[in-house]
């Protein structure tokens, strides 16, 4: 079996890692089903024209949009949450 060596941020690691141990898996085998499952999906969701445009309309008006604050954007993740 060949090996390869793959560069990853430190944090989805653990994300990684975390989710191996959930599943009963080693790392590499959890990394190895999660790539096949990826490389043999069909259709991903933003190779439906209609998902396309409503996201290239989603980015224009987000661009468009002034920034806001760490604060606001906090507030605005929370909304909801109670």
């Amino acid at each position: 079996m060949r090996k390869v060596l793959v560069s990853l941020p430190e944090v989805d690691l653990r994300v990684i890692d975390a989710a191996a141990r959930k599943a009963g898996e080693t790392r590499s085998s959890f990394l190895r089903r999660a790539a096949l499952a990826e490389a043999r999906r069909v259709r991903r969701p933003i190779d439906d024209p209609t998902v396309r445009r409503a996201f290239e309309r989603l980015m224009q008006t987000a661009e468009r949009r002034d920034p806001i604050s760490t604060a606001e954007a906090l507030k605005a993740r929370d909304r909801g949450r109670r």
